[in-house]
C-alpha cells in the first residue's frame, strides 16, 4: 500500500510540474532578440520585426552598458538609451520606454517595461543612444494578450 501511495504521489508531482512548465508563462518565447553597439546618436532599428493582435501587451527586458575605447565595459560612466516601439507601417513610435542606467548582466536585472493595450500591427523596436559613448544593448521581447 505504501508504494501505490508513493507512486500516485510521485504521478501527481509530475503531473503538476508538467502542466506548470507547459503553462503560457513558462511558454512565451521571444519574439525578437538583439545584441548591438550603438555608435551614434541616431535612431536605429534593433531585432526582428514582429506581429501584434489588437491589444496585446509587449514586453520589453533590456541589458546595457557603456563601452571604452578597447571594447571592454566603461564603469565611470552610465548608459542611458530610450527604446521606441515603431509600427512600421503608420510610422506610430509614441510607446518609449528610456534607461538611464547601465542594467543587466553584472548591473543585476534587466531593465523591463510593459506595452499595455498595443494597436494591432507590425512593429519593430528602435533604440536612440542618449550619449556621445557607445553603448552595448542586448534586448529581447515577448508579446502577450
Amino acid at each position: 500500500m505504501a508504494k501505490v501511495r508513493k507512486f500516485l504521489c510521485l504521478t501527481v508531482l509530475t503531473l503538476l510540474f508538467s502542466a506548470l512548465v507547459t503553462s503560457p508563462t513558462f511558454a512565451a518565447s521571444s519574439v525578437s532578440n538583439w545584441h548591438v553597439d550603438l555608435t551614434s546618436t541616431e535612431p536605429v532599428d534593433v531585432g526582428q520585426s514582429f506581429s501584434v493582435e489588437a491589444g496585446s501587451t509587449v514586453t520589453l527586458r533590456v541589458d546595457q552598458y557603456v563601452k571604452d575605447s578597447n571594447g571592454t565595459e566603461d564603469k565611470t560612466k552610465a548608459a542611458n538609451v530610450t527604446y521606441y516601439l515603431y509600427n512600421v507601417v503608420t510610422g506610430d513610435d509614441s510607446f518609449s520606454f528610456p534607461v538611464w542606467k547601465s542594467a543587466g548582466g553584472a548591473h543585476g536585472d534587466p531593465a523591463e517595461c510593459h506595452f499595455l493595450g498595443v494597436k494591432k500591427g507590425t512593429y519593430v523596436f528602435k533604440a536612440k543612444n542618449n550619449i556621445s559613448s557607445t553603448v552595448a544593448t542586448g534586448g529581447n521581447v515577448y508579446v502577450g494578450k
